[in-house]
């Protein structure tokens, strides 16, 4: 699956305004950090609302 989305990653850099497959990731990487302990639920909350916009 991640291989899925890197290649919508790879169309969405070359489409303007195509900013959906880098959320997707940012979001992924978010999710790992809180997984992981690095951010908390309050830190992960914010982050996520930064990144939807």
């Amino acid at each position: 699956m991640s291989d899925e989305f890197e290649e919508l990653g790879e169309v969405g850099d070359r489409l303007p305004g195509c900013r959906v497959p880098r959320k997707i990731e940012q979001l992924r990487q978010l999710g790992e950090l809180k997984n992981q302990g690095v951010l908390t639920e309050a830190e992960f909350e914010e982050q996520k609302r930064v990144i939807l916009g």
